[in-house]
């Protein structure tokens, strides 16, 4: 048996991606690219690949008769590339501690050590200068950002 030419197998799907799990002989991989052959399935199982590397695949021998038709459409990849346009007119701040940004997050179902279940984010516009506290309830957020002020001030970044 070759290993020259390794596939992955025991794929297996998570929101829309493909997670693949063990490495298994070329042998493998004709035995299944001949029972399930979709372009847009491998896409998927390959980590949402460009047609063009699948069809490079294909001459190599690596997967047999199928990948690299372009006219199929991923939805996912589709979402992915879709950007935001920046802000026209966002002003700075020129001084410290004149614009803060901050957002408070939950850790959902994860408790860290010491019972800790959230975190805030505060940043200081003008030094870019970003702090990270973790809290155990959210109401702490203003003691926090005093905290924050006062170092920042001690600093003067």
């Amino acid at each position: 048996m070759s290993y020259k030419k390794m596939y992955f197998s025991n794929a297996y799907r998570i929101d829309g991606m493909y997670k693949i799990s063990t490495i298994v002989p070329t042998s493998v991989i004709n035995e299944i690219s001949t029972s399930v052959c979709s372009s847009i399935l491998w896409h998927n199982i390959l980590g949402h690949v460009n047609y063009m590397k699948m069809s490079n695949m294909k001459k190599l021998g690596l997967l047999s008769n199928c990948g690299g038709n372009k006219s199929e459409k991923c939805e996912i990849c589709v979402q992915a590339k879709i950007t935001r346009k920046p802000f026209i007119n966002a002003i700075r701040s020129t001084n410290l501690l004149v614009l803060i940004h901050s957002n408070t997050y939950d850790f959902k179902r994860f408790m860290i050590r010491g019972g800790m279940k959230y975190f805030v984010t505060f940043i200081d516009d003008h030094s870019r200068f970003c702090h990270v506290y973790l809290l155990k309830s959210k109401d702490e957020t203003f003691s926090m950002f005093v905290e924050f002020q006062t170092r920042m001030q001690k600093l003067g970044i």
